[in-house]
């Protein structure tokens, strides 16, 4: 009898480990996912373009919101951030392209930024939210959990709208998590509150400056922690039936 109550124990631990969300070797492992606010490129007022200008691959770099993001992440493990932006990309490139970057590793966690270049070159909102579930979807089926992000404001009123259609299509972003039951990225607000001021924009009025990448890796940490804490809670349900049939 002992010896099949044991054998019923470790069968129910091997299913609970299983349902328990996996952490790679090295902790928590993260692809940025998205455009040049990805990337780490910068612009000031008078067109002098820094920060990183060409595509990282995948590379740990210095710059954009990576490296801030892994120190807090390593609080809680040892973690590491792949860059995965691309200057200039629309969200059908993004499509186009996701499948290598989600192939290059098997990651926790994706962040997923985009919208904005589609926003500046004139693409329906419609056309921007089928892509971006597209991604979310390709991303949840390579078995790697996504987290989309509210775009970032665009203080271009000539080029872009202005922050009008910035939070129409952010109210788009936030349905569309919704509608795929994924973390939400709500980064607007934080950075609305000092574009202009701080300044969290490089001076450009689309691009982020260091002190915005601050706050960017704070606020998509907060989201990785609430993913986090989704994914701990989501198996309760399904042991707790286990306990009360002993």
């Amino acid at each position: 009898m002992k010896n099949s109550v044991l054998i019923i124990s470790c069968t129910w631990c091997v299913l609970i480990c299983m349902l328990v969300p996996a952490v790679s070797a090295f902790g928590y492992e993260v692809l940025m996912f998205g455009d040049s606010i990805t990337q780490g490129y910068q612009r000031n007022a008078n067109n002098y373009v820094y920060g990183i200008t060409s595509p990282p691959n995948g590379a740990r770099v210095n710059g954009s919101y990576g490296p801030r993001l892994e120190n807090l992440l390593d609080q809680t493990e040892n973690s590491y951030a792949y860059n995965w932006g691309w200057a200039g990309e629309r969200t059908l490139t993004g499509v186009e392209r996701i499948n290598s970057v989600l192939a290059s590793r098997q990651a926790d966690y994706i962040l997923i930024l985009e919208g904005a270049n589609d926003l500046l070159n004139g693409i329906s909102m419609s056309s921007t939210k089928t892509n971006l579930g597209i991604l979310i979807n390709k991303s949840i089926t390579a078995g790697i959990e996504p987290i989309i992000s509210e775009i970032t404001p665009l203080s271009c009123p000539k080029k872009c709208g202005g922050e009008v259609l910035v939070e129409r299509l952010n109210d788009m972003v936030i349905d569309l998590a919704l509608e795929k039951n994924v973390v939400l990225s709500e980064i607007l607000t934080p950075l609305y509150s000092g574009w202009d001021t701080v300044p969290y924009q490089s001076g450009d009025g689309i691009h982020i400056s260091d002190q915005g990448y601050v706050v960017m890796a704070d606020v998509w940490y907060e989201a990785i922690l609430k993913a986090i804490q989704l994914q701990k809670f989501s198996v309760v349900p399904l042991i707790s039936p286990i306990l009360l049939n002993r």
